[in-house]
């Protein structure tokens, strides 16, 4: 049995945790080129009625805005948007069926459901990028972070079958960044070879407990140890390269006690303010390389502050009604007031990542350029546009700077069948996972092959 009780008593239990360092460490080894970051926004139902983010018509330089994507206009020339595309785990698995399920599972992960229910079949492309970060030796104190506005984020994965735990209050996300603030080195030291002695036990357990199992049994210990060994490189290199402080605040940038209800409708807007600067200090401290940001888990029934004037729905199909977004997602379009709510909700999420943007841009790295030279931030959905529960027409959108290496201020729409205009996005993430400096992964998903050479230009 893996010794519960020592990982209990080093704050470690569960292992699918990753180790909280304190600051960033000195002179890490680093094979990939140059320091760049990735964020993943994931939103809730998608525009059903709407395609986006682009107004029909335009060529690939020359296009405008849907009004519902407005609030990202002062960031045209830094985006690429791209429409028509089909999501990409649906069609190319055990299981081609539509809907919430298929929406939630392949929106990053690429995938259908498996056979055994609702659960993807791979690892979603931020927990991805951030395991091939750590093999490729980049190891960070986080290996990758996810934050939500949602007690849950179904659509990131660790693994097959493995749904991603997010965080959900910002005074527990400033405790994952900087856990040690305030503790001296040597203090530090001693506490971190402590847990490299106990991970190096669990790690023998892992071994040994191995060649004992078989099927599923030994599936789940795999995926337990991978996150030890995860552990592991994070302290060692840590220890390796020396200790060195970063400024940290003392508490995180909110107006509100730590005992407030984070996942309310009516804090929405200052979790997110309080995520966009803790998102900053993560990179800028290189606690992680790799953030999800769950604005609405699949399936939601989001709501955003009554100030935003969202009308109330009837009762749907679904049993749903009042002003939240997944009623209004199953009205018709006949209906003026859905058009209206549900383009209310989009102005809202398109001015949170706009939110996001500015920050990136008005906050310098270490090497006094902004963040935004070298952070991707993609936003994506479970649907498109096409009625409810469509999984085409998938709005994507792409913002931010790889040194260079996409052309920016395009939009990109794509004809044919839904398998045509699903292989696109399984590019576009291996296309992510290069502007990480992941060269060698040329594929992610379950089918297509990648980048996506149109990024380049």
């Amino acid at each position: 049995m893996l010794r519960r009780s020592m990982l209990q008593q080093m704050g470690l239990w569960a292992l699918g945790a990753p180790i909280l360092l304190h600051g960033r460490s000195k002179a890490r080894a680093n094979p990939l080129d140059s320091v760049r970051r990735l964020i993943v926004v994931f939103t809730p139902n998608g525009p059903q009625h709407v395609t986006g983010p682009t107004l029909d018509g335009g060529s690939e330089t020359d296009f405008e805005l849907h009004p519902w994507w407005a609030p990202l206009e002062p960031y045209k020339d830094r985006g690429v948007f791209f429409r028509r595309l089909h999501q990409a785990g649906v069609r190319f698995g055990e299981n081609s069926e539509y809907g919430h399920r298929s929406g939630t599972v392949g929106a990053l992960t690429a995938t259908t459901t498996g056979p055994s229910g609702s659960v993807a079949q791979g690892p979603s492309i931020d927990q991805f990028i951030g395991q091939k970060l750590q093999e490729a030796g980049v190891v960070t104190p986080k290996r990758s972070m996810l934050w939500s506005l949602e007690n849950d984020a179904r659509a990131f994965y660790e693994a097959a079958g493995q749904n991603a735990t997010p965080t959900t209050n910002p005074y527990d996300v400033l405790a994952d960044i900087a856990p040690s603030f305030g503790t001296d080195d040597l203090t530090l030291r001693r506490s971190l070879e402590r847990q490299q002695s106990a991970l190096d036990l669990i790690g023998g357990d892992c071994s040994r407990l191995r060649d004992e199992l078989d099927g599923s049994g030994r599936e789940m210990l795999d995926f337990h140890c991978d996150n030890v060994s995860s552990l592991q490189a994070s302290v060692a290199a840590t220890l390796e390269g020396g200790l060195a402080s970063c400024e940290m605040p003392a508490a995180p940038p909110i107006d509100a006690a730590k005992d407030q209800n984070f996942t309310g409708r009516e804090q929405r807007d200052m979790t997110m303010d309080a995520y966009e600067k803790l998102m900053a200090l993560a990179f800028t401290c290189d606690v992680t390389r790799v953030i999800g940001i769950s604005i609405g888990s699949g399936a939601s029934r989001f709501h955003i502050p009554e100030s935003y004037g969202v009308p109330a729905s009837g009762t749907v199909d679904s049993g749903d009604s009042g002003p939240q977004m997944h009623a209004w997602t199953h009205q018709s379009s006949d209906n003026p007031d859905t058009m209206q709510a549900l383009g209310i909700f989009y102005n809202w999420f398109s001015s949170r990542i706009a939110g996001l943007l500015d920050t990136l841009e008005t906050t310098m790295d270490a090497d006094g350029r902004p963040l935004m030279d070298t952070t991707l931030v993609m936003w994506t959905s479970e649907f498109g546009a096409g009625g409810p529960h469509s999984n085409d027409n998938v709005p994507v959108m792409l913002f931010g700077g790889s040194e260079g290496r996409f052309s920016l201020g395009r939009q990109f729409e794509i004809d044919g069948d839904a398998e045509t205009r699903s292989l696109p996005l399984h590019a576009l993430f291996v296309s992510l996972a290069h502007h990480m400096g992941l060269t060698d992964v040329m594929s992610f998903g379950n089918a297509g092959r990648g980048p996506l050479e149109w990024l380049e230009g």
